[in-house]
């Protein structure tokens, strides 16, 4: 049996998400987006991770160099980002109870699932990747069905965890070999990999011995963003260049890389890359910082060119829109959601709030859950939303 939820209701949940703090649950979108989420849970399929900050060494105006010069612009990541945390903060998941709940029944007693899942790691093609308290053993959590599908082998604690991802969908009749691949931010190993439907004992560790193309030290590539996508990984390095990573004949290996780096246009002193899927594509968001990182002065966006491994500079992403928050991005279709098109939301600022970078005009506004201009379709949320007694 269900009931209406009023007007004041609505308004009540969107002002609670509102004073909320964002970095204490996941996804952290808007409750607008969250709703939508909630009535077409395959839109999980499409949530990644949040994106990983870096800062240049040298100065901004270093990238612009005469042609005399020979050492390329370097990066580091931000202190949070190179970070280690053995505690990690723990997330509340704001889903009905059909989608993530603390308990699950059985015909004897109940079991509490919470440890499990409360120390988030990462998310990938539906699936959560979760660690207990030890630090030491990670699952594979289903948000939908509300628990582990898969315990991983234990983690060996010397080696940092930065990035977990899925090469596809549990639930792909495609896809029959599952991997579950991890970024270290180190070159050895630069990569663990376990594959799901072999049932193995232990990680796979990759070792990178290439040399990066944009370090002017001679380096080994370290990587430590990532996506999934049919099949494949798509890895970015420290300096910005893509990898390729597939698993051949039992083995993981580095198949191929791009020629160029993937490094905002213009000037910035950090940006925050997210990698993403959207329509079929991956789409690689900086969100520039010209001078602190806590304020977002500009947002530039990239699609990659599966053949060439090549970025290009996207102008529009069309009837489509971006969400990009601490923990999480997601690509949705504007229309259906109700939003503006052709614009990035992001709550990465200082002020807190969200804000939108409209990609027709160039400009970043203030975003309001009950503003007409920013969510059309609030109003009709608010007549049409049901919840279970």
């Amino acid at each position: 049996m269900a009931k209406q939820v009023n007007r004041k209701t609505i308004e009540s949940r969107l002002t609670s998400i509102k004073e909320s703090d964002p970095s204490k649950s996941w996804p952290d979108f808007p409750v607008q987006l969250m709703m939508f989420i909630r009535r077409n849970p395959a839109l999980m399929q499409h949530i990644g991770f949040g994106g990983v900050t870096k800062s240049w060494r040298v100065l901004s105006s270093s990238k612009q160099c005469n042609s005399k010069a020979t050492l390329p612009p370097q990066l580091d990541l931000s202190p949070a980002e190179s970070k280690h945390k053995d505690q990690p903060e723990i997330f509340k998941i704001p889903f009905t109870e059909m989608w993530v709940g603390y308990w699950s029944c059985t015909r004897t007693r109940p079991v509490n699932y919470w440890h499990y899942w409360k120390h988030y790691v990462g998310c990938s093609q539906e699936t959560m990747i979760c660690k207990d308290a030890s630090g030491l053993k990670y699952y594979v959590w289903d948000p939908i069905v509300n628990k582990p599908v898969w315990h991983l082998p234990d983690w060996d604690p010397n080696v940092p965890f930065k990035r977990a991802v899925l090469s596809s969908s549990l639930r792909d009749p495609c896809s029959k070999n599952p991997v579950v691949m991890v970024t270290t931010g180190i070159s050895h190993p630069a990569f663990m990999m376990y594959r799901l439907a072999k049932m193995e004992h232990q990680w796979k560790k990759l070792d990178c011995t290439m040399v990066e193309p944009h370090c002017s030290r001679r380096h080994h590539m370290k990587f430590a963003n990532a996506i999934g996508f049919k099949g494949k990984f798509y890895a970015l390095s420290l300096q910005g260049t893509v990898a390729v990573t597939e698993v051949i004949d039992s083995e993981p290996r580095i198949t191929a890389l791009g020629a160029k780096r993937a490094v905002p246009f213009g000037t910035s002193r950090h940006f925050r890359e997210y990698l993403l899927e959207s329509n079929g594509e991956i789409l690689l968001v900086f969100m520039i910082s010209a001078q602190s990182v806590n304020v977002i002065d500009s947002v530039e966006i990239y699609k990659l060119d599966l053949h060439k491994l090549s970025w290009i500079r996207v102008e529009s992403v069309g009837e489509r829109t971006v969400f990009v928050g601490a923990n999480c991005c997601v690509s949705v279709k504007a229309s259906q959601v109700g939003c503006k098109r052709n614009c990035v939301y992001f709550s990465l600022h200082t002020c807190g709030g969200w804000r939108f970078f409209d990609m027709d005009g160039g400009s970043i506004s203030e975003a309001c859950y009950a503003d007409s201009k920013c969510f059309t379709n609030a109003l009709f949320w608010a007549e049409s939303e049901t919840e279970e007694l």
